[in-house]
């Protein structure tokens, strides 16, 4: 019900679209490259594929550096919100100590939410929270987790604070 209600709120394009990238998948060899998805994501495909975002946290440079490297590859426009525009994403931070979790993307009615753990990211490098604000910024687009050598592993800090080869091929199958 979440997904339908998502759809008829983000545009009647992205069902379609869904079901293309469902079908392509399929037709994958299991040799080849996978891709990965993770069947939702935050971007509003009835105004040109953006993402209008409002800004609650306190780690800026995270959160710029992955609009700026997501931007850098085109097709999907990731802003702050304004007055005339309505919020798809919304970036926020909380405290818990009891979970290896940093950050993490969760899709919602309304709008999405990406949401940085303090207790894990104040013990974190600068590089390493540009990692995550990257990261989850990924899952915004639909990205799911990918090879240990890009930035959408699974495994947070691997040495790369950028999409890699197989992050931009899933991003261009996914929004052309």
């Amino acid at each position: 019900m979440g997904s339908i209600m998502r759809s008829l709120r983000k545009g009647a394009a992205k069902p379609a679209l869904a079901l293309v990238s469902a079908l392509s998948l399929v037709l994958v060899s299991a040799t080849a490259a996978q891709a990965h998805f993770t069947g939702d994501d935050s971007v509003d495909a009835t105004w040109n594929y953006e993402i209008k975002y409002e800004d609650y946290t306190q780690y800026d440079d995270a959160k710029n550096w992955g609009v700026s490297e997501w931007n850098k590859l085109g097709k999907v426009n990731i802003a702050a919100d304004d007055a005339v525009s309505t919020t798809d994403l919304e970036y926020g931070d909380y405290y818990d100590s009891s979970t290896a979790t940093i950050g993490y993307w969760q899709p919602r009615l309304l709008s999405d939410l990406i949401n940085f753990n303090r207790y894990q990211m104040d013990k974190l490098s600068s590089f390493n929270k540009r990692t995550t604000g990257a990261h989850e910024l990924g899952h915004a687009l639909g990205l799911g987790h990918s090879y240990s050598t890009e930035l959408m592993s699974a495994y947070c800090c691997n040495g790369v604070n950028t999409p890699q080869s197989h992050d931009r091929a899933d991003y261009y199958e996914l929004w052309g």
